[in-house]
């Protein structure tokens, strides 16, 4: 054993019980790099083998979704509701009679709340259920 060199990160003046091995490699690059990788292990995803019900439920849907998008004929369909449209807007539409009733439940409710409270805020109340409702039965007219 040499005196310069450490064998074993003991200090070159220790005497080591460890004969020297040459250093040799594998014959090809193939071999040398998978005896490099082969301490190399995902022991986290050993967890991964268990059969988890919720996981196994997560991963079918991913499935179905990745599937859906890959293969979007497979999720379209002809609309067996296309001739109620016209129903359903004016129903639900901008000038729809639930639309109506709505606005004239929340005028109610705003005056029996200022009436009670005396506070002209109750209003902003109104307005905001105004704007929201356009906007959101707007989109279902269109």
């Amino acid at each position: 054993m040499h005196a310069d060199k450490f064998v074993s990160g003991e200090p070159a003046d220790v005497a080591v019980a460890l004969p020297e091995r040459p250093k040799v490699r594998p014959g090809n690059f193939i071999q040398y790099t998978a005896s490099r990788l082969k301490n190399l292990r995902f022991t986290h995803r050993k967890t991964l083998n268990k059969p988890d019900a919720a996981a196994v439920q997560k991963t079918m849907f991913f499935a179905l979704m990745l599937a859906v998008v890959i293969v979007p004929h497979v999720a379209s369909a002809t609309d067996l509701m296309a001739t109620q449209t016209g129903d359903a807007t004016d129903t639900f539409g901008l000038n729809s009679t639930v639309l109506r009733w709505i606005y004239m439940g929340e005028i109610v409710m705003s005056l029996v709340g200022f009436i009670k409270t005396r506070n002209p805020l109750i209003f902003v109340g109104l307005v905001i259920m105004l704007v929201i409702s356009r906007a959101l039965y707007g989109m279902i007219g269109a």
